[in-house]
């Protein structure tokens, strides 16, 4: 466990460097690799060692690599962007004063770089567009579960509310023709994911918005969406967005909130899900929370929890109603 961010930055290096995309397309040895990807060949020998050892790769014989089902998993369009993410030098550095945060409850990200993430992503777009690539490489293997434990069929329009690069949001119109979309996000994330709307053929049924959901958000929704929006605050900016939400709606409006639900008592079964805590402090300020947790933040915000599903993956749905 002390060393464990070596096998880290080794999957972050190799994810920089597409190898697990280049070996699926053909079988290659080091020095082979080495030569398409510009770097040094002994170095890149000594990484490609590490991976087989972390049985992401296995070589052949003759030296050619190629990947194993686990290695498969860190190809550009699975996890390789959360690679990048996780090490990447504002992700690395912020975690770097996990020891700040436990001493002061400040945000590590704060201190490190005196702005908050989503300020910082907005004056550095190629570290945004990192963010943006990790959150839907999360997103998308999980989206089918979410439209499966959700029906969306019997609401006219939705609004995701900081819905980020639209993933979830063309998932849930893909799979429901009568349903109308508003992604609803900051203007630099917005402007981020037009192009992804335009790709996904649904510009006439879904259009973008930009805003800020503390100030005001569009109404005249039958739902609205929060996926992973909740735990990025603190309790009070939390019940703040909640409130703006909830004057954009109608009594009997639902609210749809798609997030780590935590037990009352953690154990080791519960590792990634405190450590997901953990990072909501260090790069957002937010936190995890329980079932009850939930209850009480919307209740403060004229909500009624009245569902709460689980998806088979790490995040549950739950169901609000205005009230």
């Amino acid at each position: 466990m002390l060393m464990s961010y070596r096998r880290t930055q080794c999957l972050g290096v190799a994810a920089r460097l597409q190898l697990f995309d280049r070996l699926a397309l053909k079988p290659q040895t080091a020095a082979e690799l080495a030569e398409e990807c510009r770097v040094d060949p002994p170095s890149l020998r000594r990484l490609v060692r590490a991976l087989v050892a972390m049985d992401l790769l296995v070589e052949d014989e003759g030296g050619r690599l190629n990947s194993t089902p686990i290695g498969m998993h860190f190809a550009a369009d699975q996890l390789a962007p959360m690679a990048r993410y996780v090490t990447s030098e504002p992700a690395w550095r912020a975690w770097s004063r996990l020891e700040d945060s436990i001493r002061t409850g400040q945000r590590a990200f704060d201190l490190e770089f005196g702005m908050r993430d989503w300020d910082f992503y907005a004056t550095h777009p190629e570290a945004g567009a990192i963010f943006d690539a990790a959150m839907q490489a999360l997103t998308s293997p999980a989206a089918a579960a979410i439209i499966a434990a959700h029906d969306f069929s019997g609401y006219k329009r939705v609004v995701d509310i900081g819905g980020g690069d639209g993933s979830l949001l063309i998932a849930i119109l893909s799979a429901y023709p009568g349903l109308e979309g508003i992604l609803f996000d900051r203007p630099g994330v917005v402007e981020r994911a037009a192009p992804r709307l335009r790709e996904s053929g649904l510009e006439e049924r879904c259009r973008a918005v930009e805003g800020s959901f503390f100030e005001e958000v569009p109404s005249g929704a039958g739902a609205y969406l929060m996926k992973w929006i909740l735990h990025d605050w603190e309790d009070g900016d939390a019940q703040r967005l909640l409130a703006v939400s909830r004057r954009a709606m109608t009594t009997g409006t639902d609210l749809i909130v798609v997030e780590r639900v935590a037990p009352a008592r953690v154990g080791p079964a519960d590792l990634e899900l405190v450590l997901a805590d953990l990072q909501m402090m260090v790069m957002n300020g937010g936190r995890e929370r329980t079932e009850s947790e939930f209850r009480e933040l919307l209740a403060g915000a004229g909500f009624r929890l009245a569902a709460v599903t689980e998806t088979g993956t790490p995040v549950s749905v739950l169901r609000a109603v205005a009230v």
